[in-house]
């Protein structure tokens, strides 16, 4: 599969009230399985809101499912649509009949599908899916991918038709799957809101559904499908429950021991265990009954600088910020190796733009800003950043910076959070104060709507095909660092639109650009590394991203 085109799926978690229909309780079913999260938003579990956030996106594939899924190298595997192979999926297309120019992919579902509630599960209900995402009042972040399909036809309960346009053929089997079904019985209107009645009662036809009658403040339950489609003959797993954990220090403890039990004290898997050279070598060297396996993600943090701010909209002053940061340092003081090749690697790795360069996109000639103090501070003498009385004054005012984060991304004892400091200590040293705030999910989401901020510390997760469009599009609410251009706007559409090699030489431009005018200061794409209990057998199928693809065919050995 060409993972390149593949484009943006955001998406988590919504508050809900107990289901009616049946979670399956039979005796070898005897397991849950326990995993924590930093954060976890139990109103928006529906995947067109509640996919804003990774841990979201995971939460939510446990409860929906799609036309078709991905392996763990990301190729295609079946879901609602069964026996799915690059040879299937040709037979699927439709050339154009006569008296009209457009193509179609004509899809046939799995018969007997059923929602949770027993109802049936059709074509009707795919169509009606693709609709609710499509809609203005929506407002899905898929919605200009889905404009390819000029019609939807079902043609009987277990059939359905996709129409394109001729240049659209190639990139519909790649945008076709990334829409998680909905039932039509249960969302009512052809539009969803945050503030629907289905947000209050989500249900998909996924292996796990969300109990809200269970749950409480930071203990999640999500219990059985009976219904689902395809559990696997070893299945012993009859709910799994999700911890909502912000300390460090307590995910560790509750992975150490090596005793497993059926309750909140211990822990499964972790899909990003703490990372920093204490906290995980403390973990290691206590964890015989763990495997450990480190994986790369299309993600990457750095800090957003808010160009309506006077200070900042110089780019020579935003470049200055960059160079008076030691990021390699602080990479190295904080963030652990791992064994990659036989050699010992950090999980850290400099960036110096908005693509991450493992997913074959931005241009590798441009290096990341080197720290260079000196630099810095004869870029800011240059542009009025006039050092006086000990600190930095700009038109006759004391430069003050506000550094916002988001405290349930950034974990107390994290390596982020040493991050953070060391950030503060760097621009401290070139005479600019920073007060670094750290700031409750909503706060900080409010915040970076209302421009409340000078700099924002930012974790990014990008999909397979690294849309960075909506962080440097005008008016768009993922554009925190106000910076747009229209050059930029050009190349970014255009990368949107293209693919192999055309596409690759947009991305090298958008890259030029972003790095040139430095909206954010690019600090490091991260690797991860993921933790979990010897005798859970999971076939080491871990989908990127999305982890739960395959959670059908996982279990505890005996």
């Amino acid at each position: 599969m060409n993972i390149k085109i593949i484009r943006k799926i955001v998406g988590i978690t919504l508050l809900v009230t107990f289901y009616n229909f049946p979670l399956s309780s039979q005796s070898s079913e005897k397991y849950s399985l326990f995993y924590s999260v930093p954060y976890f938003e139990p109103r928006l579990i529906n995947p067109i809101h509640g996919s804003y956030y990774i841990e979201g996106v995971q939460a939510n594939e446990l409860m929906y499912s799609r036309l078709w899924t991905w392996k763990k190298d990301i190729s295609e595997t079946s879901d609602l649509v069964d026996g799915i192979t690059p040879k299937s999926l040709l037979t699927m297309l439709v050339p154009a009949m006569k008296g009209s120019n457009l193509w179609s992919w004509k899809i046939k579902i799995r018969p007997g599908l059923k929602w949770p509630d027993g109802r049936p599960l059709t074509a009707e209900d795919v169509k009606f899916s693709f609709e609710v995402y499509s809609a203005d009042k929506t407002k899905s972040a898929l919605k200009e991918l889905l404009d390819i399909f000029r019609e939807i036809r079902v043609i009987d309960d277990e059939t359905i038709q996709f129409f394109v346009e001729p240049e659209d053929i190639r990139r519909a089997r790649y945008v076709l799957p990334l829409v998680q079904i909905l039932p039509k019985h249960k969302v009512g209107t052809n539009y969803l809101l945050k503030n629907s009645q289905f947000s209050k009662k989500p249900v998909g036809s996924g292996p796990f559904q969300f109990v809200p009658k269970k749950s409480m403040l930071t203990k999640f339950v999500f219990e059985k499908n009976a219904n689902y489609h395809r559990w696997g003959k070893h299945s012993n797993i009859s709910s799994v429950k999700v911890l909502e954990e912000r300390v460090v220090g307590a995910v560790i403890n509750k992975l150490v021991p090596d005793k497993r039990e059926e309750n909140w004290g211990t822990l499964d898997i972790v899909l990003n265990v703490p990372n920093s050279r204490f906290n995980f070598q403390n973990l290691k060297s206590q964890g015989d009954h763990l495997t450990f396996t480190p994986y790369s993600s299309n993600s990457w943090y750095g800090i957003a600088l808010n160009c309506e701010k006077p200070f900042l909209q110089n780019r020579h002053i935003r470049i200055a910020l960059t160079h008076a940061l030691d990021i390699q340092k602080a990479i190295d003081d904080n963030y652990t190796t791992v064994k990659k090749g036989g050699v010992d690697e950090s999980v850290a790795h400099r960036i110096s733009g908005p693509f991450n360069p493992l997913w074959g996109a931005g241009d590798d000639s441009k290096t990341p800003r080197k720290y260079d103090p000196k630099e810095a501070k004869k870029k800011l003498d240059k542009n009025g950043v006039v050092k006086k009385k000990g600190g930095r004054y700009y038109k006759g005012k004391p430069v003050h910076l506000t550094l916002i984060y988001n405290q349930g991304r950034i974990l107390k004892g994290s390596a982020e959070e040493s991050v953070i400091k060391a950030i503060d200590r760097s621009l401290k040293r070139i005479g600019i104060e920073v007060t670094a705030d750290a700031l409750p999910a909503k706060v900080f989401i409010e915040r970076l709507e209302s421009g409340d901020f000078d700099m924002a510390f930012q974790y990014y997760e990008l999909s397979y095909g690294g849309n960075v469009a909506p962080l440097f599009t005008e008016d768009n609410t993922q554009n925190i660092c106000r910076f747009s251009d229209p050059i930029l706007d050009s190349y970014l559409d255009n990368y949107n639109k293209s693919s192999g090699v055309e596409r690759k030489e947009y991305g090298k431009k958008i890259h030029q650009i972003v790095y040139n005018e430095a909206p954010y200061i690019f600090l490091y794409r991260l690797d991860r590394i993921m933790a979990y209990r010897n005798e859970l057998e999971t076939h080491e199928n871990f989908v990127p991203k999305y982890f739960f693809t395959h959670i059908y065919n996982w279990y505890f050995k005996d």
